[in-house]
């Protein structure tokens, strides 16, 4: 079984918008609340 989650195109865009701006951001990992910072892989 894969843990794949499909997201919605809003939260990509979140998502893709925190990594250019190399913003850290909240999110929810298995109930539970977390500051996370993306990191941009090139």
């Amino acid at each position: 079984m894969s843990d794949y989650q499909r997201i919605s195109c809003e939260a990509h865009s979140v998502y893709e918008l925190a990594i250019m701006r190399n913003q850290s951001i909240e999110v929810t990992i298995n109930g539970k609340p977390q500051t996370i910072q993306p990191q941009r892989h090139c």
